[in-house]
């Protein structure tokens, strides 16, 4: 059960370095489509780039389990993006590596509201993917307080924008996820 959870709350967690926006809010080590390692992120010079290496840092301990680890590489990322003044789009992958965190601590409402902080951001950018996603992932939460009426609530939100996803392979995903949650929640497990 511990794997699966952890599988779960890897999937809410996104290894992004830029999201764009901007200017003092992108690692220059990055472009959309590049990943690095953590450590070679956390040794640049840039600010943006070592938030960067904490919130990966923070996804590699959440997978490990090493929770004290992943809220402090969480805090080094939030004071670095706070004082960089970021936009809240560029706190994307912040806010859902502090989700996961949340969810693995059992500390369901925290979940939530990250969740919901990400909901408007990917509604502006029309990331319909990243929206139905979220509200999967919100679902889940509720599922796991035991508010089975208001889990059901985002997850039949995510339904029209599942069928809207034009990549397959995403949409298989997302409607396998979609259909785990119905189960759940017709069944009274946990999901």
């Amino acid at each position: 059960m511990f794997s699966y959870s952890v599988r779960l709350v890897l999937e809410l967690f996104l290894f992004t370095g830029n999201t764009g926006a901007a200017q003092n809010c992108v690692c220059t080590l990055l472009d959309r489509n590049s990943t690095l390692p953590a450590q070679t992120l956390l040794g640049s010079t840039e600010k943006i780039c070592q938030a960067t290496g904490y919130i990966q840092k923070a996804g590699e301990y959440i997978q490990s389990n090493h929770l004290d680890s992943a809220q402090e590489a969480l805090t080094n990322a939030a004071k670095i993006l706070e004082k960089a003044a970021c936009p809240e789009d560029q706190k994307i992958p912040l806010f859902k590596a502090y989700t996961s965190y949340h969810f693995l601590m059992a500390e369901y409402q925290p979940a939530i509201n990250y969740s919901l902080k990400l909901l408007p951001l990917f509604q502006q950018k029309n990331d319909i993917e990243g929206e139905a996603d979220i509200l999967l992932g919100v679902a889940q939460i509720f599922s796991r307080m035991g508010q089975t009426s208001k889990g059901l609530q985002y997850l039949q939100q995510s339904a029209p924008l599942l069928s809207r996803l034009p990549d397959q392979t995403t949409k298989a995903d997302l409607l396998n996820k979609a259909g785990s949650r119905y189960y759940f929640f017709l069944s009274g497990s946990e999901g």
